[in-house]
């Protein structure tokens, strides 16, 4: 039975799941094919609640049907109609048992959320499908432990290719802001925060870059290179450090070699913390450091747009903020 799997199911797979381990799928063994022209469309809800058990996946499962017509909205079953064809090598197939899934490719999700999700949240699900962490179905996040499966550069040939496609416009706006190599949630949202135009508003932005050491450095830290969480324009490097890492004695006197080895290497060291981060006017006095390093104007706490952007991505209640459009 051939399933093609399609956004929102498709994306939760890439961001929630290590697909290497279920398919062999990786940036470098990109199996990408087409879907068929046309199959027998089969799907009901029983084979739905067996594939999302299967993939891990929160029901409804999301389906594309090949008919003009065929349409179905239940608890364990979404399909949508896309009689016109996907673009070409859209699909990663994967077969298990009598089911023959065709997931939609991180680069075609990311087209397809356009058309559902805001300005912000498609740069987050951006950031998520570019970065080298995922998170479980149980909720734990886990750092390093694949490559990314797609690069923004390939998100953003793929719109262009496509550009005919409902979705590519703001597809492209939103890449505008997407950067590769998060890995965190925490650095993905404080990226978005320094670019976006109602956050800083930057423009040069490496994440994870690799920094080479003096000697003097290496014999601090005991390696010849770091990656620094995020890297601005004339050297600036900024980390995020979180409570439990400066409740370990340890880890404080390891974090300030670390600070000491990059400062050796030529670059002025900013460090938030989530004590910057679980403050508005903290948050907005760290992010002026930066700014003043940069030699930019400072950042106006007071600006609403700029105040419900700190709201949103850092998990405050809204309610407190005040309310305007974010696009």
């Amino acid at each position: 039975m051939i399933i093609p799997i399609i956004y929102p199911s498709a994306g939760e797979f890439w961001l929630n799941s290590d697909p290497y381990s279920l398919l062999g799928y990786s940036f470098n063994n990109r199996k990408l094919t087409n879907l068929p022209s046309s199959f027998p469309f089969r799907v009901n809800s029983k084979a739905a609640f067996e594939v999302a058990e299967l993939l891990d996946l929160s029901r409804p499962l999301y389906v594309a049907a090949p008919h003009q017509n065929y349409k179905r909205y239940g608890s364990n079953c979404v399909i949508h109609s896309y009689p016109r064809p996907f673009p070409q090598k859209s699909f990663v197939r994967l077969q298990r048992g009598r089911y023959d899934m065709y997931i939609a490719s991180p680069e075609l999700c990311f087209l397809l959320a356009a058309r559902t999700l805001d300005l912000i949240d498609l740069v987050k699900f951006g950031y998520d499908l570019c970065a080298m962490y995922y998170e479980t179905p149980q909720g734990k996040f886990r750092q390093m432990q694949r490559t990314s499966f797609t690069f923004s550069s390939l998100l953003k040939e793929y719109v262009i290719y496509n550009h005919n496609l409902h979705g590519s416009v703001k597809s492209l706006k939103a890449l505008k802001y997407v950067r590769d190599y998060s890995n965190s949630p925490m650095e993905t949202k404080l990226a978005m925060f320094s670019l976006l135009p109602s956050g800083c508003g930057l423009s040069h932005l490496e994440m994870n870059k690799t920094i080479d050491l003096t000697e003097e450095g290496k014999r601090l830290v005991g390696y010849s290179q770091i990656r620094c969480d995020l890297a601005f324009s004339n050297k600036v490097a900024v980390e995020y450090n979180s409570n439990a890492h400066h409740l370990d004695a340890a880890r404080y006197t390891d974090d300030m070699n670390r600070q000491t080895a990059l400062k050796l290497a030529g670059y002025k060291y900013i460090a938030i913390t989530a004590g910057h981060v679980s403050n508005y006017h903290s948050f907005i006095n760290v992010m002026n450091a930066l700014m003043a390093e940069l030699g930019l104007p400072l950042l106006d706490e007071k600006d609403p747009d700029r105040t419900n952007l700190y709201f949103r991505l850092f998990g405050k209640s809204a309610a407190v903020a005040p309310q305007r459009p974010y696009i």
